[in-house]
């Protein structure tokens, strides 16, 4: 049978004779770090408090006036426990059910919560499970994503816990006193299910930063994910980074967005373009070629900029194995020759494009503007928003204009993706 887990702790009683004093310190007489206190009061008669389980949590009771019984439970093994003594404590360890009745009147209990915890391997399903089901998550942020280049990041990703049930997570990687949401991705932020209240997000703030402090945490950088992936209204964390964190906005970059139903012509040129692609007999096919792909796109941004792409050619093709259905890559052939091709991801109501590249022939010969009237008028229409990425360099100080000039051709308008800042104290 598994064993009751829970232990009556004696705080110190100071006794003088204007009044008596007892003191609870974190681990000290208090066997975990405090980060959050609350108290129940005015109770009406009959009612009880509690009647849940935490998977992280340890609390200690309190009956500061009056008293109370608490019945604990962890489906095996049941106890009773009577608190009157504001200098007793009852410690609840992790997966305990609790109930808090029979209050006496004017009776007054005090619990400490701690309800967030670091993400480790073992809670992979669970995240997993949770970015499926969230209202603003995607499959960038799906542990099987995240985790690619975990070589190259020390992960920080936080889990929210709301009563026993996880609300909220947030992908995060550390580098020495700073924490971001997160380096190595598009964008991060706050991952919430369709329950979380703007009250709600603002505590867990609270206490996310609260465990970032904990763990000598000195600044968070907060890249927000845009709305366009949002799939019920999420910008309680925006609220929260100004109310409760006093972020500041520091990186402000621009992308191009297509609104499905309410699409704006091609301009000229791209019209253009498209005539001279099919007068040269181009067309469009889906590939799984990412080696040629990645060919022409790593020539291009070595002769432009003197940068390779982000991703290697090896991962691509990993990324594509484990995010079929949301990885698309669609080339521009001359002949049998690939000349051209843009890499897709696709999100539930987003066709973000990831890359988008053609060697020489293809500029000359208009096989991106054939590419994106067929995706975008044809193999896509039904797609919600079409969001070419970002035309900005050097953390959103300059503007590629030649790149948005291109993608407003499409009809493409602007969106931004923000970067906020904030310091712990």
């Amino acid at each position: 049978m598994k064993k009751l887990d829970y232990e009556i702790i004696e705080l110190p009683k100071i006794v003088d004779p204007r009044g008596n004093l007892t003191v609870a310190e974190q681990m000290k007489n208090v066997p975990f770090d405090i980060k959050r206190v609350y108290w129940t009061y005015d109770v009406p008669g009959g009612e009880s408090r509690g009647g849940h389980a935490h998977k992280n949590l340890y609390q200690l009771v309190v009956a500061m006036s009056g008293s109370f019984i608490v019945n604990l439970d962890n489906g095996e093994e049941r106890a009773t426990i009577l608190l009157n003594h504001p200098w007793q404590g009852l410690l609840i360890k992790p997966n305990t059910w609790r109930t808090l009745e029979d209050f006496s009147s004017g009776a007054t209990s005090s619990l400490s919560m701690f309800e967030i915890c670091r993400y480790t391997p073992e809670k992979q399903a669970e995240w997993d499970a949770f970015i499926a089901k969230s209202k603003n998550g995607t499959f960038l942020l799906d542990r099987h994503f995240m985790d690619y280049h975990s070589d190259r990041f020390t992960d920080c990703s936080l889990m929210v816990y709301h009563h026993g049930t996880l609300c909220s997570v947030l992908p995060a990687n550390i580098k020495g006193d700073v924490i971001v949401s997160h380096a190595g991705l598009t964008y991060g932020g706050l991952v919430m299910d369709n329950k979380c209240s703007a009250k709600g997000v603002l505590e867990s703030f609270e206490s996310i930063n609260d465990f970032l402090r904990s763990i000598s945490v000195r600044k968070v950088v907060y890249k927000s994910i845009p709305w366009i992936y949002h799939q019920q209204p999420a910008e309680e964390d925006l609220y929260a980074l100004t109310s409760v964190c006093h972020a500041q906005l520091v990186i402000r970059d621009i992308s191009s967005v297509i609104i499905g139903d309410n699409r704006m012509k091609f301009a000229e040129s791209r019209r253009s373009g498209i005539r001279k692609a099919l007068r040269n007999g181009l067309v469009v096919k889906e590939s799984s070629d990412f080696v040629s792909f990645w060919q022409i796109l790593y020539a291009n941004l070595w002769s432009k900029y003197g940068v390779h792409p982000v991703h290697s050619a090896a991962e691509l093709e990993l990324l594509h194995a484990r995010f079929p259905k949301n990885i698309r890559l669609y080339m521009v052939y001359n002949g049998v020759e690939p000349i051209g091709g843009t890499l897709l991801f696709l999100t539930p109501q987003v066709l973000h494009t990831q890359y988008i590249s053609a060697n020489a022939f293809g500029k000359a010969n208009g096989a991106i503007d054939l590419l994106f009237d067929v995706l975008i008028n044809d193999v896509y229409s039904y797609y919600q928003y079409i969001d070419f990425g970002k035309s900005t360099v050097t953390d959103s100080a300059d503007l590629n204009e030649k790149l948005i000039f291109q993608k407003e051709g499409f009809g493409g308008r602007g969106i931004c993706y923000d970067t906020y800042e904030y310091t712990l104290s």
